[in-house]
This record gives structure tokens, sequence and C-alpha cells, in this order.
């Protein structure tokens, strides 16, 4: 629901290096959804913990769980349309109700464009104070284990306030204005006092990193993996690939012992299978089986197998036998999910142990037959009428699809490291799987390596 949540991973670092320190003063100048406090009571229960932040969300909260007032309410048209909602004064209250807009203000908006919206604001309107009620018995559960001082300041001021041997877990916002494009619709339901606040530029994160650093602070700056300079004083002490091009890291200032993982973007399970190898052959008495295995079983190959491209997991997994051996696997979706009558190969990766040059093209034969569309739309209950796959490339075209397929679109890619996305449709379906095994020996049955 919320931007500012902090990653699960980063939360379990952050619990472990706080129990290993146990600092009497925590600093969190950029509190969110409160992750970092919870955490910090749970890892240091006798430590005094300081927080705060500009939000409405998150001053609502960290306002109403202290017992400390502040200027809210609802507009005329809110009133009138939860009317449950209006003599509702306590600050904990009123952190109930930002949370409950936080979410109804959307469908606020939109309610007169579009009917999905309009149904789920005449929804809050009827449930209201079931709703209400269960935010509030977990704001209350929040309150009873909230021991941490929350300010609703500018984290700037907050910052001030820092000595030496505190612990501060900086993590400022990564983007400029998020604050104002977040809580936008809010706005419209609801009037509150905007706190102002300071931009937190690279220049002054830099300041304010060495302002603590020389004041004698313990700091764990956490950034999302940008390319930016470092201060001298901090070092990387956690980087974690959360997806294929980015990865949470935290800087410290302080030795301690580091941590490197990455997300697993296949979940996989071996299996004890035979592999196609240089020493066999391929021919029009060859057997052949197109069997579907469950999908971890198809992406240890694909990892096994695929070089270049960002995997993944989606569709069926039927792994390609020849002679009882594994040739090939092809990953398929069903173009259901995307408003397609064309199934979506995913990965058709080949074992590179082959003495056959073009087996790649052999793989895509076998799924451009009646046979395999019969079996994909039998699977899916959906009427293909063929195939269609996306490839990432730097070329114009790409010769392995080449006769089989047609390209229908060529596109700049503008988010990784190849230039072009290039859709390609199948175009000529052979009957049986044997036909377009007679077919590509005809062409490349001589083509060895």
């Amino acid at each position: 629901m919320f931007f500012g949540t902090t990653p699960q991973i980063v939360s379990q670092y952050l619990y472990k290096e706080l129990k290993r320190i146990a600092p009497k003063r925590v600093f969190i100048p950029f509190a969110g959804n409160f992750i970092c406090e919870q955490i910090a009571m749970l890892a240091c229960p006798n430590a005094e913990v300081f927080s705060t932040d500009v939000s409405i969300y998150s001053r609502a909260i960290g306002l109403g769980v202290n017992d400390i007032d502040f200027k809210f309410e609802l507009t005329d048209e809110i009133k009138n349309d939860f009317p449950f909602l209006a003599d509702k004064n306590d600050p904990i209250e009123k952190a109930a109700i930002v949370i409950l807009f936080s979410e109804i203000a959307k469908a606020y908006l939109k309610r007169d464009k579009i009917k999905y919206y309009q149904n789920q604001y005449n929804d809050a309107q009827i449930n209201v104070e079931k709703y209400f009620k269960k935010v509030l018995i977990s704001l209350n559960k929040f309150k009873e284990t909230s021991k941490f001082k929350f300010y609703g300041i500018d984290a700037c001021e907050l910052l001030k306030d820092v000595k030496e041997n505190d612990f501060v877990f900086y993590d400022p916002p990564v983007l400029l204005g998020d604050y104002e494009k977040m809580f936008n619709a809010l706005n419209k339901c609801l009037i509150y006092d905007e706190v102002s606040y300071t931009q937190i530029t690279n220049d002054l994160k830099f300041a304010q990193i060495n302002e603590m650093n020389d004041k004698g602070a313990i700091i764990y700056w956490r950034t999302n993996g940008e390319d930016l300079d470092i201060p001298k004083c901090m070092e990387k002490v956690f980087h974690y690939q959360y997806k294929w091009n980015h990865a949470y890291c935290i800087y410290s200032n302080i030795n301690t012992k580091s941590f490197v993982g990455c997300f697993e973007p296949l979940k996989e399970d071996v299996k004890n299978i035979k592999i196609f190898d240089k020493d066999d052959e391929i021919s029009e008495k060859s057997e052949i089986d197109v069997v579907l295995y469950p999908s971890k079983v198809g992406n240890h190959y694909r990892m096994l197998w695929v070089k270049k491209a960002q995997m993944s997991n989606a569709g069926y997994s039927f792994l390609v036998f020849i002679n009882k051996k594994l040739v090939g696997v092809l990953q398929i979706e069903s173009g259901m999910k995307f408003g397609s009558d064309y199934a979506v190969i995913f990965s058709d990766p080949v074992t590179p142990f082959s003495k056959y040059k073009r087996l790649s093209k052999l793989i895509l034969y076998l799924c451009c037959t009646k046979e395999m569309l019969k079996t994909i739309n039998d699977i899916t209950m959906w009427d293909h009428i063929g195939f269609t796959t996306r490839v990432f490339t730097n070329d114009a075209v790409s010769m392995k699809y080449r006769g089989l397929f047609e390209m229908t679109e060529r596109k700049k890619n503008k988010n990784s490291d190849y230039r072009n996305i290039l859709i390609y449709h199948s175009k000529k379906h052979f009957q049986t799987y044997k036909e377009a095994l007679k077919e590509w020996l005809l062409k490349y049955r001589n083509e060895i390596k």
C-alpha cells in the first residue's frame, strides 16, 4: 500500500546490526511505514528511538499512536458521504481515517469516470464502519508496542540532534517530489496542515552524512543502487540484487560484516535426465516426445542454457526429447493472459552439447506444428491460432526465427542493454512432429559444428 516501506531483506540485516551494536539512541528520520521503528524496538528494547516524517500518512500514524493531536478534518462532501466518521476526533481515530482514505481517495477522484471506482467508493460508504474498526484495532495493537518518539517535522531538523554513538538509519526519498504525487488524492478529501520539508538532493545527502560522521554517529545509509559517488567515510556493507538491473545497497561508516545476496529469478528442480550430446544422431526414424513437465524442471535447463535473457517464471514447460534424450525446452504461456490469439513462447533453449549447428531451429520446427498447437490449446482451453515471441536484440532482425516466423513489429528498447524489441508471429505450421523433423533434416542435418 505504501511506497516507503522497508524491504524484508533490508529489515533483517538492520535488525542484526542493531542487536550487535546495541546503541542507546536510534534515529530514523524517514519513517515511511514504521518498519524500522519496530525493528529498533525489538532489537534494542532499552534504546530511545527517535522518528519523523512529513507525509500525512506517516504523520497521522506516528502522532496518533503517540497520542499527539494534529489539525485534521474531512471536507464537507466527505462528511456527507461518510457521516460515521464526522465525530472521530481522537488522534488515533484521525490516523485510522487517513489510512482508510489512502485507498478510498483514489476511488473518489475517478468515481465519475470509471464504473469500477464508483463501485469501490460505494462499497466504502456502505462498509465504512467495519473497515474503520478493523484499521483502528491494528493501530491500537501497534500503539501498545510503540515506544518511540515521533515528531512529524522535517528530517533535517531531527538530524540536528544526532550525537556521538547515536545509530542513524539514513534512508531518504529516492525521487524528488514523491510526497506531492503520492498523497495528491488525499488533499481532495481531507483538510490538514502540510509540513514544509527540505528536498534531499545528492549534495545534501553528502553534507549530512559527513556532518554526522564528524560527530561520531554510526550511520547506515540505504540506497537503491543508484550510480552515484560515495562519501569517503562510507563503505558498502550490504548489496542485494532484487531485480535484474536493480539492487538495494547499504553503506556504513563503521567496520562490519558485509552481506551480498541476489533474488532467485527462477525456482528450479533438478532431475536425472539424459542429455542429447555430440555422439547422438538425428534421423527420420528418430523418436520425438514433447512432454509437459513442472515449470521448476524446465527452469533448471533454462538457467543452464540461456545466456543473455533476463528470465522470468511464466508458462508451461515442455521438455523436448529425441530418442529419449533431452534436446531442448519450450516455455509457452497462453495468449489469453495478454488478450491475444497467439500462444507466447517465453523461452526455447537447446542443449549446447549437440553436434548439430541448427538444433535451435529444430525446437522451433517442432513448436510450429498443429500437433503442438492442439496440445497447448487443450491445456489452456483457449483456441490459439499460432505462436508469438518477443526478441531483445541489437540487430534489425533475428535469424533464428526467419522462415517459420514473420516479424510484425520492431520497436526501440529503453529498459535493457539491447536496442530493439522484435515481435514475431508464426506463419507456417506443419501437421505433425514427424513432418517438422523431416523438413528440418532436409535443410539442416548436414550443418555440423
